[in-house]
């Protein structure tokens, strides 16, 4: 192996690790700051469904041909950015529904 390919590999690994453990970090910063059942719960959900599809999407690289790869970041892209301001906007009601029952 030469050594510009075992920079990528080590860095691939190192990379991965860091974002699986950023992911756990922030899952429990989340975690901690919700201040109720539901909205706990609503975080552990999508902590768990963006964890599956990140996961989805990194296997899909791996086993689609090198002249296809580019066309899977379209709908991980889209679905991705729309995922996030559904959840934002779905957490806040929560949040806000869980306050007024207190």
């Amino acid at each position: 192996m030469s050594n510009s390919a075992m920079i990528g590999l080590v860095g691939g690994i190192v990379g991965g690790v860091l974002g699986l453990l950023g992911g756990i970090y922030g899952t429990y910063r989340s975690y901690r700051a919700a201040s109720g059942p539901k909205e706990k719960s609503f975080v552990l959900t999508t902590a768990m469904f963006i964890l599956l599809g990140v996961s989805l999407y990194v296997a899909l690289v791996f086993i689609t041909p090198q002249t296809y790869r580019w066309m899977l970041a379209i709908p991980y892209g889209l679905s991705l950015g729309l995922g996030i301001i559904w959840a934002n906007r779905k957490h806040m009601a929560i949040r806000a529904e869980e306050s007024k029952s207190k």
